[in-house]
């Protein structure tokens, strides 16, 4: 029978590197999700208040010339933040 350790409350070997690791993951990651997903919402508000407006006033070929840039750009840009928003 293993010795009582004093952050573990069973009598059996603890392992202090497991509470030492998720101590410190636990918050890291839940920052990750946080400025991920705050890094897609901010984009999408930006575009829904500033680039709509703008837009709006183009004709359609300026239009979809834009819209195929800006799709370019956040397809490049814009997966790794969306996918560790997803994941977390």
């Amino acid at each position: 029978m293993g010795a009582f350790h004093r952050t573990c409350r069973v009598a059996a070997p603890c392992l202090a590197a497991t509470h030492l690791l998720a101590n410190f993951w636990a918050p890291a990651l839940v920052a990750l999700a946080l400025l991920s997903t705050g890094g897609v919402y901010g984009t999408n508000v930006f575009f829904a208040l500033v680039g709509r407006m703008a837009l709006r006033r183009t004709d359609a070929a300026s239009l979809t010339q834009v819209l195929g840039h800006l799709h370019a750009v956040a397809d490049a840009r814009m997966p790794v933040a969306s996918a560790l928003a997803l994941l977390s």
